[in-house]
């Protein structure tokens, strides 16, 4: 006995206002998060609000955690409320040492809590997303997430003028040397590493203050199983079968 699949193709249709791209800026647990740089307003009274929290609450001494984003007042569906929700992970793992979080994102390993050594670095990466719709949304109507990357990191605490060097490494990339403060770069959905390339005459390091991320929300209509079928046969699709 065999079983033969073909499978159903169902068109996904795109719905509300159009997609949302935009960056969310400040992103960090001594920062203030913001939506800007795209049509996040579009469709409601143009004001977005953004919230950090992080899992566990205090990070301070662990070596893994999760960075939360929840965006609220969003309007997706179209109807012309904004009342849909989405929230974002962040994943936070230290290498070198356990995470530093007293001011600010650095390691506990070289000593002064900050990123000081070539053996010490923050990852972070997207880890995924969910939104949740309002009330108005049609069944079968599925808000959509897309992670365009990481594109901008924000360090404390650094010397350029002194000699301090910071590395970052995007995805699979080669690590790139950054001497300034604030370093913006062309989105990368891959994970986001900041390391250690020297320090100034002090050599005490630097911290990670911020970072931004670049995002686009939509909202996608699934055929119910009932319209699903109907549309199955209208095309002509065969299901699946037995066969002896």
């Amino acid at each position: 006995m065999t079983r033969r699949s073909i499978p159903i193709l169902l068109a996904l249709t795109t719905l509300g206002e159009g997609a949302l791209v935009f960056n969310i800026d400040g992103i960090g647990p001594d920062a203030s998060p913001t939506a800007s740089a795209g049509a996040i307003g579009a469709g409601d009274d143009g004001t977005v609000n953004v919230a950090y929290s992080q899992s566990p609450a205090t990070i301070n001494g662990e070596t893994s955690v999760t960075l939360i984003l929840t965006v609220t007042s969003l309007t997706l569906d179209g109807n012309g409320f904004d009342d849909d929700t989405a929230v974002l992970n962040f994943s936070l793992v230290s290498s070198g040492g356990t995470i530093n979080h007293t001011t600010d994102l650095g390691v506990s390993g070289n000593g002064a809590g900050r990123i000081s050594d070539v053996s010490e670095s923050l990852t972070f990466a997207y880890t995924g997303g969910t939104i949740t719709l309002g009330a108005g949304a049609a069944a079968g109507d599925m808000g959509v997430i897309d992670f365009i990357g990481f594109n901008q990191i924000g360090l404390s605490q650094f010397d350029n003028v002194d000699g301090d060097i910071a590395t970052l490494a995007l995805g699979t990339g080669s690590p790139v040397n950054v001497t300034t403060n604030e370093f913006s770069f062309s989105a990368d959905p891959g994970d986001m590493t900041v390391g250690y390339a020297q320090g100034g005459a002090a050599n005490d390091g630097f911290k990670v203050n911020h970072f931004r991320s670049r995002f686009s929300f939509d909202v996608v209509s699934v055929p119910e199983p009932s319209v699903a079928f109907v549309v199955a046969l209208g095309a002509g699709v065969i299901l699946p079968r037995r066969r002896r």
